[in-house]
């Protein structure tokens, strides 16, 4: 009997060391989770070893890793603030610069759909249109908010950008004047299927110079000058990268102790 009683008590004992998962192991189950696509499990396996060891590098490059195959490069930008600010780790450093130039790419890519289409849109509108969408001042920057795939217009204008003061519409346009718009906008395959960003978009004379787009707090300004971006600088914009109208970047944000 007395033996009995010694075997249940090794594995119970056995059965509660199992369940206190080492570090290694969690992380070993994370890569596995990677290899399958299952990037969410991943997440939270890595999460749950950065609870445990907060300085552990190996688990803030997995999570980086994650948070880039679901292409949410925000979240592994920020994920890889925090990784330095703990370890000050160089791997960490190299992987974010890595993270940075493949945010530009992808938001450049979908700024300079955003600027094909608007110049295009321009290009055919009729006139009441044009009217409508130069707006009453000589350069006038327009917003625009997706969420969730809806799309929705505003506008302010110079001579400070973002003062909140709204375009002022002639009593004779439509009582929706972004709404053509934003259809020809939608048009495209990879616009239509944008869910979430904020765009402005720079209009002078009529003609489009530059497109900004933000997802999460990073954000690309695509088609602006040197002067353009030192300008943007010096008002705190939080523009991460400006990309000149040839595609060559142009200025980098301080956060990465790069700026021109």
């Amino acid at each position: 009997m007395k033996k009995v009683k010694f075997l249940s008590a090794i594995l119970a004992a056995a059965l509660l060391l199992s369940g206190c998962e080492s570090i290694e192991s969690k992380l070993e189950t994370a890569d596995s989770y990677m290899s399958d696509e299952n990037y969410n499990k991943a997440i939270k396996k890595y999460e749950e070893v950065l609870k445990d060891d907060p300085e552990n590098v190996d688990a803030y490059l997995g999570l980086t890793k994650a948070y880039e195959e679901t292409e949410d490069y925000e979240k592994a930008f920020e994920i890889l603030e925090e990784g330095i600010e703990k370890t000050d780790d160089k791997s960490l450093k190299k992987r974010q610069e890595r993270v940075v130039n493949e945010y530009t790419s992808s938001t450049n890519e979908l700024a300079t759909t955003l600027r094909t289409q608007i110049v295009t849109f321009l290009t055919n509108a009729d006139n009441l249109q044009k009217v409508v969408l130069n707006g009453p001042a000589d350069c006038t920057m327009y917003t625009i908010t997706v969420s969730d795939g809806k799309w929705t217009m505003g506008a302010t204008t110079p001579p400070t950008f973002g003062d909140g003061s709204k375009v002022t519409w002639d009593a004779k346009t439509p009582a929706d004047p972004s709404t053509s718009f934003i259809d020809y906008m939608t048009e495209s395959e990879e616009l239509r299927d944008l869910k979430n960003a904020y765009i402005e978009m720079f209009l002078e004379n009529g003609v489009c110079t530059a497109v900004a787009v933000r997802q999460g707090t990073l954000t690309i300004a695509t088609g602006i000058t040197v002067e353009d971006w030192k300008a943007y600088k010096t008002a705190a914009f939080p523009f991460l990268r400006g990309i000149d109208a040839n595609g060559q970047i142009i200025g980098t944000n301080p956060q990465l102790d790069k700026a021109d």
